[in-house]
């Protein structure tokens, strides 16, 4: 079915590709939509505007003008609902950027019940919908494997590398963090040598451990296939295919 949504013509203007008239009304023909206070309001049979009908909000009534769009590029529709209305939206494939894009084609706000969405991508567009997740999430493990690698916590081993109060090459094991009110992204550390205490901040350290904080292909493949079966429904069982393929 893909998406049909309502558009708005000028008057003479051709129609644009793939797009119909509708007539929401028993006969097909333009009429006029009298304003409520016109005297020709009860008028069923008029079809065109009168001298008296220039003082009220009357207009030529036509047909509405409904385009598809997406077609067999649909993967998937939902709906958001706050306190007063409702907004529908529809993920498809875009062939000419080759994405997954968010469209909102829908909503209660206005006059949009001519519009219309329905879950219609064909197998090919799969395949090509599910690929562009797969890399795009292992973009996003490898964000967060190195976030993982450079953690601040306790007990991590680090080497100074800057700063003036501890002598560059400085290595030990974070042993406490205190809270930074003035810089929340350098905090103060205290690290513990191999004979005594001293103090710097995240900025002067660098990690000696991160490889044990590194992720394997087994974590980095769980993470991208829990991620891909939490965040949209059309994702199923072909993930681990994509991978060894």
């Amino acid at each position: 079915m893909s998406v049909k949504i309502q558009i708005s013509l000028d008057l003479g203007q051709s129609l644009p590709p793939n797009t119909i008239e509708y007539w929401d009304y028993p006969w097909n023909g333009h009429f006029i939509q009298h304003d409520w206070n016109c005297p020709n309001r009860k008028l069923s049979d008029s079809k065109e505007l009168s001298s008296e009908c220039s003082l009220y909000d009357c207009h030529i009534r036509g047909p509405a003008y409904i385009q598809t769009t997406y077609q067999g590029c649909v993967l998937e529709t939902r709906e958001r609902n706050y306190y007063d209305d409702s907004d529908f939206y529809a993920l498809v494939w875009d062939e000419s950027t080759q994405s997954i894009k968010e469209i909102e084609y829908g909503t209660t706000r206005a006059w949009t019940y001519f519009n219309s969405a329905k879950e219609d991508a064909s197998p090919e567009i799969l395949t090509k919908a599910f690929a562009y997740r797969y890399e795009s999430l292992l973009k996003i493990s490898d964000f967060c494997e190195q976030s993982d690698m450079s953690k601040l916590q306790i007990g991590r081993h680090v080497k100074v590398i800057k700063g003036r109060k501890v002598p560059i090459g400085t290595e030990g094991f974070i042993c406490q963090i205190y809270n930074n009110l003035y810089d929340k992204l350098n905090q103060k550390i205290k690290l513990q040598t191999e004979t005594t205490h001293v103090f710097t901040y995240e900025r002067n350290l660098e990690f000696l451990d991160s490889s044990k904080f590194s992720w394997s292909q087994e974590k980095k493949f769980n993470w991208v296939y829990r991620m891909s079966n939490s965040s949209t429904s059309w994702v199923c069982n072909y993930i681990p295919s994509l991978i060894y393929m």
